[in-house]
């Protein structure tokens, strides 16, 4: 799949992220725009759910932490 095809339908159904392959998944910019989407449409709890589906490697991104961060501090 094209990546423009992926965020138009991560733009469509936000928890479409969760469902794409791991190879997908380890996107950054395909992983950021899905943290957004979250961001803009959920709560925290949606955020912290749509985290639990980024790879471990893209979580150690200083990018992808800073956009967690809300999440990360919250109970």
């Amino acid at each position: 799949m094209e990546k423009d095809t992926l965020l138009a339908a991560i733009s469509s159904w936000r928890y479409y992220y969760e469902k794409l392959s791991p190879k997908h998944r380890k996107n950054k910019k395909i992983a950021v725009f899905a943290i957004n989407k979250y961001k803009e449409e959920s709560s925290n709890w949606g955020i912290d759910e749509i985290s639990k589906s980024i790879p471990k490697a893209l979580l150690e991104d200083p990018e992808i932490q800073e956009l967690l961060k809300p999440v990360q501090g919250s109970d």
